[in-house]
């Protein structure tokens, strides 16, 4: 991949510890772990995670194993969407029951697919935050990986997302009195009252 670098660019360096030698098939994320009995995480560390062997939510749970000393069985992980302040567990099962579910009742069940986080639903990529939990801590399975920071941001979205609706149906108003169309911005004419036509044809006998 080329990167179009032009003057004047802005460039930004890190110091690695140890030396990186990192390929197509690395993924760099930022992992932390969920804090039992609270709604935060410990302090994000990277970790480079090899795909060569696949993307797939095992290989990812068993780095990560390796990585904090956890028991991969007692793992479950999330993806952070920022922008949206949601969780998506990283689970194959899951997905792959979804899957299965939709083509029910479209003819001869057919091998589930290999789940590739680095495809939908879950678009895995460098830079991305995983959170990890120890179901140990959570055997009902009620911690839902969120924290007051998303209760937060969801609510500014929602009032975003009011804003721009109540803005919509003001500007309807406005137009509706100024007699303007809403989708061409263009005034509307007023239509005058239909008139019939009278023809009156002479007597030619």
């Amino acid at each position: 991949m080329r990167h179009k670098l032009t003057n004047s660019c802005k460039l930004c360096a890190q110091i690695t510890p140890q030396e990186e030698d990192l390929s197509t098939n690395t993924i760099v994320l930022n992992i932390c772990r969920r804090m039992p009995d609270t709604r935060s995480y410990t302090p994000c560390e990277e970790m480079i995670l090899d795909t060569s062997k696949g993307a797939t939510p095992l290989i990812l749970k068993q780095t990560i194993a390796d990585r904090l000393c956890l028991q991969m069985e007692n793992l479950q992980i999330a993806k952070h969407w920022t922008e949206q302040y949601e969780w998506m567990i990283l689970d194959e099962s899951s997905l792959n029951a979804n899957v299965f579910k939709n083509k029910q009742g479209k003819g001869k069940r057919k091998n589930m697919p290999k789940v590739n986080l680095r495809q939908g639903p879950f678009y895995l990529k460098d830079g991305d935050t995983v959170g990890v939990k120890d179901i140990q801590h959570d055997s009902s399975n009620k911690d839902d990986f969120t924290t007051v920071e998303d209760d937060i941001g969801k609510e500014k979205l929602k009032k975003q997302a009011e804003e721009r609706k109540l803005r919509r149906m003001e500007n309807r108003l406005k137009n509706d009195a100024a007699g303007v169309d809403d989708e061409s911005g263009s005034k509307s004419k007023d239509r005058k009252p239909e008139v019939g036509i009278h023809i009156h044809v002479g007597d030619f006998r």
